[in-house]
């Protein structure tokens, strides 16, 4: 194998990636914001959306770990598990680079689209808790 040989696998390995980022990335960002799902399901579930992401990505690794272990996966092939690890890697790269923005973007989606439930003097409900959480700031009438 040459180096030539390499490079042109690799060219088509990230145009693959490429490929599957772009079909699925409004799978995941509905109303065209950028990682919505993940980064709302974060909020809700209060923990930091890199960690909710890294889950994402932990269950690829694991599955080439397997495959370097055993010489085999059984649900889809070891090239889907690789590029679906590359494009997670992007993604948590591409979020924690725009974090404050995309943090914002949801907190807001947030606010615009999810009922409020919250009761006078009762505990904050489950909505703008999300908020506190992406926004990192405190509701304007707590």
């Amino acid at each position: 194998m040459t180096v030539d040989q390499q490079m042109k696998h690799v060219k088509t390995f990230l145009g693959d990636c490429w490929k599957v980022l772009g079909d699925k990335s409004l799978d995941y960002a509905p109303e065209n914001i950028v990682l919505l799902d993940v980064v709302r399901s974060a909020g809700y579930s209060g923990i930091r959306p890199a960690a909710a992401m890294y889950l994402h990505l932990e269950k690829h690794v694991t599955a080439v770990r397997r495959y370097c272990a055993t010489g085999k996966v059984t649900a889809e092939p070891i090239h889907g598990r690789f590029v679906d690890l590359i494009n997670h890697a992007s993604l948590i790269n591409f979020f924690i680079e725009n974090e404050e923005t995309i943090r914002r973007d949801v907190a807001q989606y947030i606010l615009d689209h999810d009922a409020c439930t919250c009761t006078r003097g009762g505990d904050r409900c489950d909505r703008c808790t999300a908020v506190v959480n992406l926004a990192d700031r405190e509701l304007p009438w707590d």
